[in-house]
C-alpha cells in the first residue's frame, strides 16, 4: 500500500493533481479545498489512501492525518464511495462535520449529491462511535474563529491552517483566534 508520496506537483485539474516522484507520475484525487491550497511546481508531502477494486486502482491524497481518517470512515459505510467522500469533505470543515455527526445532525450531509435523508441518517449513526477520542466544545468556538477570519478576507482553507498551527493547548477563543490572525500575517 501506498502511504504517503513527496514529490513536485506537475499537474493540477478539477479533480486531482499529477504528483512527480523521481519522475514517476501519480495522479491523486483530493477534495477541491486541497486542491485550491496547491499550486503546480510546488514540493509538497501527500498522505495517501489506495483505493483498490476490480476495474480500478486509484489513490486519494490528504495534506494532514485527521482528514484521511475521516475518509476512511466515510467509505467504511456502504453506500458511501469514494467520491461521494471527497464531496463529503468538501461540503463543510473537518470540525463541523465532526460536530454535525457529534449532534446527530445529517442536514450537513444531505446537501452533497448523491447523499439523501436515509444515507446520511446511517452516516451519523456509524460514525457516531467512531469519532476521534477528545472531542470537546472546542469545535463551535473554532467554527465561530474560522467565520470570523473568512469575514476579515481569509479563505475557510487559509482559515482552518492557521488554526491547525495552533497550539492544543490554547483552548480559549480569543487566544486561538489571536494565534490565528498571527500564523496568518507570518504567511503572507
Amino acid at each position: 500500500m501506498i502511504e504517503r508520496l513527496k514529490g513536485k506537483v506537475v499537474e493540477k485539474d478539477k479533480g486531482s493533481i499529477v504528483l512527480d516522484v523521481n519522475s514517476v507520475g501519480y495522479r491523486i484525487f483530493s477534495p477541491a479545498h486541497i486542491l485550491e491550497s496547491i499550486s503546480i511546481e510546488a514540493e509538497i508531502t501527500v498522505l495517501c489512501y489506495q483505493h483498490v477494486t476490480e476495474t480500478t486502482l486509484d489513490l486519494y491524497g490528504f495534506l494532514d492525518e485527521e482528514e484521511r481518517n475521516m475518509f476512511k470512515m466515510l467509505i467504511s459505510i456502504s453506500g458511501v464511495g469514494p467520491k461521494s467522500a471527497l464531496s463529503v469533505l468538501d461540503t463543510a470543515d473537518l470540525s463541523e462535520l465532526k460536530q454535525a455527526i457529534a449532534s446527530e445532525d445529517p442536514e450537513i450531509l444531505t446537501r452533497v449529491s448523491g447523499i439523501g435523508p436515509k444515507l446520511a441518517g446511517r452516516i451519523v449513526l456509524e460514525l457516531k462511535n467512531k469519532l476521534i477520542e477528545g472531542y470537546t466544545e472546542t469545535l463551535s468556538s473554532d467554527l465561530d474563529i474560522i467565520e470570523g477570519l473568512t469575514a476579515l478576507g481569509f479563505t475557510q482553507s487559509q482559515a482552518r491552517e492557521a488554526l491547525k498551527g495552533v497550539e492544543k493547548t490554547i483552548t480559549d477563543p480569543e487566544q486561538r483566534l489571536e494565534s490565528a490572525l498571527k500564523i496568518l500575517g507570518k504567511n503572507k
